[in-house]
């Protein structure tokens, strides 16, 4: 039986995090809730929708250092105050370098929307995920607005 929860919530499976900012309460059991489960009408004559796409309003962290992942939560914290952010599935990805330093990137639809270097002040990693929330916010509505107005049956929704 699944509940609703309120709040972030981090699901950890191997090395990979996921952040879900609600989860939507189950039927509790027997028919009408394997029936409520599929999306059909269940035998008391109510009815459950599954939503379009399943995992939306999922964060992913695929960071490595204690630096990533601060960035990671502080980011998360700052998403799941967005309007609307729960409709979209993001991830977050870390790169080390000795060279560079840790370099880190967020990608929407399979594309890069936002890039930067780690600081190494955690005052400067709660500064740029405040930055990094609104300007992926922006480009994310950008996107969605993109896509929804544009429509070239030649091409797939991905190569405009």
């Amino acid at each position: 039986m699944m509940r609703a929860l309120a709040g972030p919530v981090c699901v950890c499976v191997v090395s990979l995090c996921f952040t879900v900012k609600s989860l939507a309460a189950a039927p509790s059991a027997g028919a009408a809730g394997a029936a409520g489960a599929a999306g059909t009408a269940g035998t008391a004559g109510t009815s459950r929708q599954v939503p379009a796409e399943r995992y939306a309003g999922v964060v992913a962290n695929e960071t490595v250092t204690d630096a990533g992942n601060d960035f990671f939560r502080l980011f998360a914290s700052a998403w799941s105050e967005r309007p609307l952010s729960s409709r979209f599935t993001i991830s977050i990805h870390e790169r080390r370098s000795a060279r560079w330093g840790n370099g880190i990137w967020i990608e929407y639809a399979q594309r890069r929307i936002f890039q930067a270097s780690l600081p190494l002040l955690h005052a400067g990693i709660r500064q740029l995920s405040a930055q990094a929330a609104a300007i992926v916010y922006a480009r994310v509505m950008d996107a969605e607005v993109g896509r929804l107005l544009f429509r070239e049956p030649d091409l797939g929704s991905d190569e405009l």
